[in-house]
């Protein structure tokens, strides 16, 4: 543990710190390390390490702090030659101790410019980091940095002179700037006098007061301070003064605001008479401190109804200082015929001269007073509604500022007068006792409108009459009340637009603005009751109930996992869409699938649920739901045999899920829109993103009870992206697009307006789940590595030339034997695995033409532009080096980054170059890495990837696992996220199942790569190459 301390020595001001591991470890070598002569302070901290916490405190890292570093002698409590750490007040059990001394020690120390001090004071968190602790001195010194700050904001300072050298031939002196500390301040200020920690006077040997300490700090930040930020007009030389003075009173000014003192140099004679002018003008800005005891206060009263009263009125006083409880009516005051007056036997001379005295500078703040002045004994000053206001919101703060004292009601600072709608759905009633999961996103709620002000419930007719009024105050069951006219009628127009007309995703909104209410609104809006906690559990995600996965879920839900899936639940209750945003690589696919498998369990109905994804996933998918949720009946709306007539809601309702894809959800519109789903997966749902598209049109108009977004992108580029996302979730709920722009995006994206940034994140944060991979939590419940089965499905090119290659090999194998037979066979495999990578490898194309022609690629994509947005890298490996450099030439264009490619033919030079780009921290150094994996496989260092991509499959899983192990190895700081690509219904997926199945015997049955396939029959090579497509009506 290090504790931070800082001490002002009048000049500098220094931070020092302490460790209490070097306490241990002293004491373990029983003291007999320290220097007993030298006093080094055996427990001080060095210089770096103080920079190092200097910097961790800063609100801005990178900064250039202007610090110089130093050492002090510090008088600290002492027992048995050892400094006592952290002690901030000596106790009398210390006291007490028979070898308690008090010793000079030299600690190390850092020595920080004032305005960086100021600066890094009032920066301080109010917590420390962990491992640190703040000392009694910094909380101090910190404390007195925000009276500094609040003495420059009142600008309650002024120029004065600081004479450097003088003797009678020549005076040199500097312009300074010094605090004004006004009387309604002086409570404060001396509390902190008061309350200064041993530590801060430990450094001085010189008899100087706490006061005094404190001043020069204050004064000298003020200094500091004002040098840097302001900046003023030279006022025009008077005709009257010498040249010789305006040019000393020009350069006094401008000496004033240098960022460093300058010494100033005149004849003393010239001195004394320019040191004149300035003690004249100071003269003029300072009341002189009476002699007397007593100030002049003014007292508002309202008028008494009871009474027949009608007018305020603001009384005058006088009031003893000393003891401020003492207070005398004018009317007393002008009632003694002598020039003392005797009142609680307390004294006060000439009260009458200084009360007029006071009462005639008042009227220069308040000129209703100079009404009371015509009167032979002023003693009050009649007001009427409208100018009791201003008093109260205007002159009795102008009042108190020139330290008159002002007394005002009591209700008019309290928070309580406030009005106050709260909306309670009660306990009786007809909505009480309903399910809460009628509450939907857009059902209407019953609830009890009732309005409060200062703590007291009106009835709506006295609402109503209230706003009527159109009177500052009003007295109210005998209580007087002041009225915020705007806030009535902003109360008014949300009763009116709001009654009987309240939905659930009214009181969210509200909720979630309550934060910013007082910006936006004017009245506090309260929602009462269980309603209210369960509103505030879709706020605050914490809150929700972790659920089990379905007892028919077959695997096993990490902790984040469970959470994202009790989410899905709970939203769905009340209707409201969730986006599950967490980062790729965290199971988005196994936490919707769970919740999709309880909905079936809790709701055993014929309407499927449908999920839309792109194509390249569609396999992937399927396979999963096969994997994790068994029991689901799935079916796939894809390929020329899906049904598109009258049969498709009969032949649907016989499944649990349809899956599909955007193209075909656009296409196919009006077939799927015969479907009312009861829950509508968005996978990948950036492909929304532009809400003016056909796509994003259609696919919003389908009908569903549920909407969920999945997505490890939510905003790419534009805050239109979330919109669209939003709205197909929550239709509605972020208004218009015309009005988010006109309310969001042109003041965050033209303006960075934080106050819009802030209060868009807590209206969407609700509906969105995030979860990140650098998260710690996160990172406890993951694996140091982490593999994925990514299925892609093959497009109809990739299908119909795979096709033609088994049935060609099947065709030639009649009657082959031999080595013959095995090369045929080992050449369509070959053949096979190009297909299922690219057609345009297969058939060695000079194009970059790729797009939507192969699953793989489409899918690298997607997740490659996820991993560039999270400011990832990733290694891809291949067999092929022609495949490396199509991917090269197209991952560049598409990425629009540099891709880096290593095969078995680049140069040893080239290839160590390419490795230091890559794990580069640098901006801009390369994040993609393309590698064969024979060339890559072994001997490479690249842990800047956290992500592998295995784009085709070796299926030898140790050659795999070797080249996984570039990135997941010593060094590797982040979780490692492997990738296996897998064509569906190929060889790929085929010999992929083989291998899980015979995991044990992997390395000794599959271990020689692809040959113990020629060893098959013809039957045998059929069934494990023949293409299985994934079409409607197909499971």
């Amino acid at each position: 543990m290090e504790i931070l301390h800082s001490i002002w020595d009048t000049d500098n001001f220094h931070l020092w710190a302490e460790n209490t591991h070097l306490l241990e470890r002293n004491n373990q070598e029983e003291n007999k390390n320290i220097n007993v002569l030298e006093k080094k302070h055996p427990y001080t901290v060095n210089f770096s390490r103080l920079l190092e916490l200097l910097k961790i405190m800063s609100t801005n890292p990178d900064e250039n702090l202007a610090f110089r570093p130093n050492w002090l002698a510090m008088n600290l409590p002492t027992i048995t030659n050892n400094p006592i750490i952290s002690v901030s007040k000596i106790s009398e059990e210390l006291k007490n101790e028979k070898d308690l001394d008090f010793n000079y020690w030299q600690v190390n120390t850092l020595n920080l410019d004032l305005y960086d001090a100021l600066d890094f004071l009032l920066s301080l968190p109010e917590t420390p980091p962990k491992g640190v602790v703040f000392s009694d001195s910094l909380k101090f010194w910190t404390e007195v940095a925000r009276f500094s700050l609040e003495i420059i904001s009142i600008n309650s300072y002024f120029p004065a002179t600081k004479v450097i050298n003088q003797d009678s031939e020549k005076t040199v002196f500097t312009g300074i700037w010094e605090a004004i500390i006004p009387n309604r301040t002086l409570q404060s200020f001396n509390l902190l006098v008061k309350s200064m920690p041993y530590y801060c006077l430990s450094f001085f040997s010189k008899n100087l007061t706490s006061q005094d300490i404190v001043l020069t700090f204050i004064n000298k930040t003020i200094d500091s301070f004002l040098r840097k930020k302001l900046s003023i007009h030279l006022p025009r030389r008077r005709n009257e003064e010498s040249e010789r003075i305006n040019e000393l009173l020009e350069a006094w000014f401008e000496s004033l605001f240098n960022p460093t003192q300058v010494e100033l140099e005149c004849s003393t004679k010239d001195f004394a008479y320019f040191n004149g002018i300035i003690n004249s003008w100071q003269k003029n800005i300072f009341r002189e401190i009476p002699e007397t005891y007593f100030r002049t206060c003014f007292k508002l009263v309202p008028p008494d109804p009871d009474k027949g009263e009608r007018t305020w009125r603001v009384e005058f006083y006088l009031q003893n200082q000393d003891d401020i409880s003492i207070i005398i009516p004018a009317d007393d005051v002008w009632k003694s015929k002598a020039g003392t007056i005797s009142y609680l036997q307390e004294k006060f001379e000439d009260p009458q001269e200084r009360l007029l005295k006071d009462l005639a500078e008042a009227s220069t703040i308040f000129p209703k007073i100079s009404e009371s002045l015509e009167t032979t004994f002023p003693s009050k000053v009649q007001l009427d509604d409208r100018e009791a206001l201003e008093f109260l919101e205007v002159y009795s703060v102008q009042l108190e500022d020139n330290d008159f004292g002002v007394f005002l009601p009591s209700w008019w600072k309290n928070p309580n007068n406030r009005l106050g709608v709260t909306l309670d759905l009660g306990e009786e009633g007809s909505t009480a006792n309903k399910s809460y999961s009628l509450f939907t996103y857009n059902s209407l709620i019953d609830f009890n409108w009732q309005f409060v002000i200062d703590e007291m419930k009106i009835t709506l007719e006295e609402f109503e009459k209230l706003s009527e009024l159109k009177v500052p105050f009003v007295q109210l069951r005998g209580k007087w009340i002041k009225l915020d006219q705007e806030e009535l009628t902003e109360a008014v127009e949300f009763f009116r637009e709001y009654y009987n007309n309240l939905r659930m995703n009214d009181i969210l909104q509200l909720e979630l603005e309550n934060e910013d209410f007082l910006a936006r609104k004017k009245f506090d809006l309260t929602v009462k009751g269980d309603f209210n906690d369960r509103i505030q559990r879709v706020i605050e995600k914490s809150r929700i109930e972790n659920l089990n996965a379905p007892d028919n879920f077959v695997g096993t839900l990490r902790s984040y996992q469970e959470k994202g899936y009790s989410w899905l639940r709970y939203l769905k209750q009340y209707g409201f869409g969730a986006c599950l945003a967490d980062d790729m690589g965290l199971g988005k696919t196994i936490q919707v699938i769970a919740y999709l498998l309880q909905e079936k369990n809790e709701k055993p109905t014929n309407t499927p649920a449908l999920i839309i994804c792109p194509t390249s996933i569609l396999g992937n998918w399927f396979r999963e739901i096969q994997r994790f949720a068994p029991s689901l009946t799935t079916l796939i709306h894809h390929g020329s045999k899906r049904i598109l007539d009258e049969r498709f809601v009969g032949n649907a309702s016989n499944y649990d899920l349809i899956i599909t894809t955007y193209n075909l959800a656009q296409r196919d519109f009006d077939v799927l829109a015969q479907v009312n789903w009861s829950t509508i997966v968005i996978d990948e749902a950036q492909n929304i993103k532009n809400p003016s598209t056909k796509q994003s049109r259609k696919i919003k108009k389908l009908n569903g009870d549920y909407r969920i977004a999945l997505t490890g992108t939510p905003i790419e580029n534009r805050l239109t992206e979330l919109w669209s996302i939003l709205d197909l979730l929550n239709p509605g709920y972020l208004g218009s697009l015309r009005k988010f722009k006109e309310i969001y995006v042109t003041p965050i994206e033209t303006k960075q307006n934080t106050q819009s940034i802030k209060q868009l994140a807590r209206l969407v944060q609700p509906f969105i789940l995030r979860r990140l991979k650098t998260d710690p939590t996160i990172i406890r419940d993951l694996p140091e590595k982490t593999e994925f089965k990514v299925y892609c499905s093959m497009t109809e090119e990739q299908c119909v030339l795979y096709e033609a290659v088994v049935k060609d090999l099947i065709k030639r194998l009649n009657g082959l034997e031999g080595i013959s037979r095995k090369g045929l066979i080992l050449a369509a495999l070959t053949k096979l695995k190009q297909i299922c990578n690219h057609p345009v490898q297969f058939m060695h194309e000079s194009t970059l033409d790729l797009k939507d022609r192969s699953g793989k690629l489409d899918r690298l994509i997607e997740m490659l532009t996820e991993v560039m947005a999270n400011n990832e890298k990733a290694l891809i490996f291949t067999q092929y080096a022609e495949l490396g450099q199509l991917l090269k030439d197209y991952l560049q264009v598409v990425l629009d980054q540099e891709v880096l490619l290593l095969f078995g033919g680049t140069p040893q030079k080239e290839r160590e170059e390419f490795i230091k780009r890559f794990q580069s921290t640098e901006d801009g150094s390369p994040k993609v890495f393309i590698l064969s994996i024979k060339a890559g496989g072994v001997g490479l260092n690249l842990t800047a990837a956290n992500h592998v991509f295995h784009f085709d499959r070796w299926w030898n899983p140790s050659v795999e696992n070797q080249a996984t192990d570039r990135a997941f190895r010593i060094g590797q700081k982040k979780n490692v996220f492997v990738h296996k690509f897998i064509s569906v219904g190929t060889l790929e997926e085929n010999i992929d199942r083989l291998i899980e199945q015979k995991k044990v015997l992997a390395d000794s049955v599959i271990g020689t790569g692809e040959s113990w396939l020629t060893e098959m029959s013809t039957e045998q090579l059929r069934e494990i190459l023949s293409l299985r497509k994934l079409t409607m009506g197909g499971n």
